[in-house]
């Protein structure tokens, strides 16, 4: 909310997503990081904010007719980088039907 405080939060369950058994405190998108003048701040203050696991839901890097341009992607080693460097203890990237999902654990 400090990032984007006129952006529109929902909440609510992702049924298409394949964890029937799991959690998540907090979901975003992927272009949030892209954005964002400090990634790095994001995901901090996502760890800080969520009691459990986060999850980043992002645009493969890999050229497709749909969806943005590479140049608008971010690449999955740069999101583990991230996340690790903001202090989560395990991230675990799962390829969907047309998105990639990174699981962070706090």
């Amino acid at each position: 909310r400090a990032e984007a405080p006129d952006a529109r939060f929902i909440e609510g369950v992702a049924e298409s997503l394949p964890f029937e058994d799991e959690m998540f405190d907090l979901v975003f998108l992927g272009h949030v990081l892209h954005e964002s003048d400090d990634p790095l701040r994001v995901l901090q203050e996502a760890r800080r904010v969520a009691k459990g696991r986060v999850a980043v839901l992002e645009w493969p890097y890999r050229k497709e007719e749909h969806g943005p341009p590479l140049s608008h992607r971010i690449k999955p080693e740069t999101v583990i980088d991230l996340a690790n460097r903001a202090g989560y203890t395990g991230t675990k990237k799962v390829s969907l039907a047309h998105m990639d999902l990174y699981l962070l654990k706090p």
